[in-house]
C-alpha cells in the first residue's frame, strides 16, 4: 500500500468517525481532495478544477456548447445575439400559447450528488441544459472577471431574462466604467417545461427527449426534474433537481479553464426568479465550493413573490403585511389548524425536498446569515396580491403585497440573526417608483446595476440594511 493508498484510507476513517454526516458532495470532494496528489513544483490547479477533473475522467461529459440542428420541421429562434440583445417586453405575464423561446445552447448536466455508472458504460447520455450566453463556454475567456447568472420568472422565458441582463450591463458600463461591467459574462440557464418542449417536438432529433423539463413549477423551488416519454436518454429515473442543475452550471463555468481571472460569481432573479434564488441561497451546495476556491459570490433577489422562513414565527396579527418598516412587527408562531403549509417548504424549513435535506433544516439556518444577499423591492409593489393557489395562506402570512412581504422578510432575519449580522452581508433597498412587475426598472435603477456589476452598495433614502 502505498502513500496515497494510507491518505485515502485514513481520510475515510476519519469521516466515518464524525459526529453528524456530511452531505454526499462534501464526503465525494474530501475524498477526491485525499486521493489526488499534488507535485510540488508545479502551481495546485483550483479547488473546481480539481473536483470537476476527476468527474471528467470518470463519468462527466465534455463540457461544450451544443448545437442541435432541427431534424424537421422549424428551428428554434436564435437567442438574442451578445452585443445587441432583444427589447424587454413591457412585463413578465404569462407565457404565449406557443411557450418561450427556446435556447439554442445545451449543457450537458451531471448530478454532482449523486452516483452511477458513467453514461458511456450505460449507453445514456446526459439530459441537457438550455441556455442564453453571449459566447462560448469551452474556450477560454481572459479578462472575464464576474459571472452573473439571471434565472428567469415563472413563465420561463430566459431570452428575456437574457435582454434584461445584457441591457442593464450596458448601462452599468456606460454610467460607472470602474465597474467593469463589460468583462462581465451572463449566463442564463432555461428551466423547461413538459408542454414547451412537446410543441416543438418535431424540431428536435430525439423529439427533445435529452432536454431536462420539470412539471408545475417545480423547478423555481428545487423539485426534481420530470422523466421524459424517452427515459432511456436519462442517467437514472428519479430525476435532477434544478438547484442540482444549477450546482452543477456554476462549478462547470467557474473553473480557471474557462475564465481564468473570474473574481465573483452573481446569481439573480425577479418575480419568481427571486423565489428560486432566495431558497438556493438557502440551500445551493455549489456557493461553498466556490467560496473555498476564493471566489465572492453574491445573491440578488429581486421582488420575490415569497420567502423561505427560517423559524416558525411570522409577523402577527395577519394585517401586519401592510407593513411600511416605520416600526418592527411584532412577530408569532401561528395556529398549526390556521395554515398548516405555513411551515412547510418552500415557506418554511419542514418537509424540505431531498436535495435540502441532505444537508437539514439546522445547517442550513446556521449557514444563512452568511450568505451574501441583496433583496430589492419595488416601493411601490403594494397592491394586495390576490391568491386562491394552493398554499395561499402560506404567502398571506408573510404579507399582502409584495413590498410588504420584502420588509417583513428582512424584519424576520434581522429578529432572528440581529442587526449586525445582517448589516455585515444582507442588504434590502426599496426602488422608488417600482410596481410588482416591474423587473425591467430594478435592473436599470442605481441599485440594481451595482448589485448586479458592481460592488453591491447603493446609497439612496430607501435603503434599510440591518437596522
Amino acid at each position: 500500500m502505498d502513500r496515497f493508498e494510507k491518505k485515502f484510507l485514513l481520510t475515510l476513517l476519519t469521516l466515518l468517525t464524525l459526529p453528524t454526516p456530511l452531505p454526499l458532495l462534501s464526503l465525494f470532494l474530501l475524498l477526491v481532495l485525499a486521493a489526488s496528489p499534488l507535485q510540488a513544483a508545479e502551481k495546485p490547479p483550483g479547488l473546481i478544477d480539481r473536483l470537476l477533473d476527476a468527474l471528467g475522467r470518470e463519468k462527466m461529459p465534455r463540457l461544450v456548447v451544443q448545437e442541435k440542428p432541427p431534424a424537421e420541421g422549424p428551428a428554434p429562434a436564435a437567442p438574442p445575439a451578445a452585443t445587441a440583445p432583444t427589447a424587454p417586453r413591457a412585463s413578465s405575464g404569462p407565457p404565449r400559447p406557443a411557450g418561450p423561446e427556446l435556447a439554442r445552447n445545451f449543457l450537458p448536466v451531471y448530478d454532482l450528488d449523486r452516483g452511477g455508472p458513467a453514461a458511456e458504460e450505460t449507453g445514456k447520455s446526459p439530459p441537457l441544459l438550455p441556455f442564453f450566453a453571449p459566447a462560448s463556454i469551452e474556450a477560454a475567456h481572459r479578462g472575464v472577471y464576474a459571472l452573473v447568472v439571471m434565472i428567469p420568472d415563472s413563465a420561463r422565458d430566459a431570452a428575456r431574462a437574457y435582454a434584461l441582463a445584457r441591457a442593464a450591463q450596458d448601462a452599468a458600463s456606460a454610467q460607472k466604467p470602474e465597474w467593469y461591467a463589460a468583462n462581465a459574462f451572463v449566463f442564463v440557464p432555461q428551466f423547461l417545461a413538459p408542454e414547451d418542449i412537446a410543441a416543438r417536438a418535431a424540431a428536435w432529433p430525439d423529439k427533445g427527449a435529452a432536454l431536462l423539463r420539470w412539471a408545475g413549477g417545480g423547478w423555481i423551488y428545487g423539485a426534481g426534474s420530470s422523466v421524459s416519454p424517452a427515459a432511456a436518454a436519462f442517467p437514472a429515473p428519479r430525476g435532477v433537481s434544478s438547484f442540482a442543475a444549477l450546482d452543477f452550471a456554476l462549478l462547470a463555468l467557474a473553473r480557471k479553464s474557462i475564465f481564468p481571472d473570474l473574481e465573483r460569481v452573481v446569481v439573480a432573479g425577479a418575480g419568481a426568479g427571486g423565489d428560486f434564488v432566495q431558497r438556493y441561497a438557502a440551500l445551493g451546495i455549489a456557493p461553498d465550493i466556490l467560496a473555498s476556491d476564493g471566489l465572492r459570490v453574491r445573491f440578488v433577489v429581486a421582488n420575490a413573490w415569497s420567502y423561505l422562513y427560517l423559524d416558525k414565527t411570522r409577523a402577527a396579527p395577519l394585517e401586519a403585511g401592510a407593513f411600511t418598516g416605520a416600526r418592527e412587527p411584532v412577530f408569532a408562531e401561528p395556529e398549526a389548524d390556521a395554515c398548516p403549509q405555513a411551515q412547510l417548504y418552500p415557506y418554511g424549513l419542514e418537509a424540505l425536498p431531498p436535495y435540502g435535506r441532505k444537508q437539514g433544516k439546522h445547517a442550513i439556518r446556521l449557514r444563512y446569515d452568511s450568505r451574501a444577499v441583496i433583496y430589492l423591492a419595488g416601493s411601490e409593489a403594494n397592491r394586495p396580491l390576490a391568491d386562491s393557489a394552493p398554499g395561499a395562506c402560506a404567502r398571506l402570512l408573510q404579507g399582502r403585497a409584495l413590498a410588504g412581504r420584502a420588509r417583513l422578510y428582512f424584519a424576520h432575519l434581522r429578529r432572528l440573526y440581529g442587526a449586525d449580522a445582517m448589516s455585515r452581508a444582507q442588504r434590502l433597498y426599496m426602488i422608488p417608483g417600482a410596481g410588482a412587475a416591474a423587473a425591467a426598472q430594478i435592473w436599470q435603477s442605481p441599485c440594481g446595476l451595482s448589485a448586479l456589476f458592481g460592488d453591491g452598495s447603493c446609497n439612496q433614502k430607501s435603503e434599510i440594511r440591518g437596522q
